[in-house]
């Protein structure tokens, strides 16, 4: 991993982030049933890819495009 890679992925998420990712996480619970293992998971892969979302394009997840998640993947 490359270190501003790993700067992002240790970075602390902004707090409207960490809401919004909170309560995707609560309504996932709510709705399907989920264990703790696989939200813990779901959350574990937001987190990452909100920093690096963050760190790369400056911006919150709520505004990324198919090109982002794209680029995030490869």
């Amino acid at each position: 991993m490359a270190d501003s890679a790993r700067a992002a992925a240790l970075s602390p998420l902004p707090a409207a982030v960490q809401a919004d990712l909170d309560a995707f996480c609560d309504t996932l619970w709510l709705s399907d049933g989920l264990s703790r293992n696989t939200l813990a998971a779901y959350r574990r892969d937001l987190a990452l890819f909100a920093r690096w979302l963050h760190a790369a394009h400056g911006i919150a997840p709520a505004e990324a495009q198919a090109a982002h998640l794209h680029a995030y993947l490869a």
